[in-house]
């Protein structure tokens, strides 16, 4: 919605993972995330993602850990750590 508000677009590749709370804040996920993700970016699978999402926007309490798990794998995305609704906003947009 904001994008549309702002009429600016979001870069392409971007994903974002998380959710936001009444007061602006990106909540962390659980253990589990890594693994989902990883299971997007399946190339065995024929998984279209691992060549489009170039970059995942995360919770901060959730990006070391994300991280170390891509670390593991040979997937090379940029991994943008959020902590509230307008930190994402300002990385998202640069503004």
């Amino acid at each position: 919605m904001l994008s549309s508000y702002l009429q600016i677009n979001i870069p392409y590749g971007s994903l974002f993972i998380g959710e936001v709370d009444l007061a602006g804040d990106i909540r962390p996920l659980g253990n589990d995330v890594c693994e989902h993700i990883l299971n997007l970016f399946n190339v065995e699978s024929g998984s279209i993602y691992s060549k489009q999402i170039k970059r995942v926007f995360i919770s901060k309490d959730n990006s070391s850990s994300f991280r170390d798990c891509l670390a593991k794998s040979e997937i090379s995305i940029d991994i943008i750590s959020i902590k509230n609704l307008e930190d994402c906003v300002n990385k998202v947009f640069k503004i």
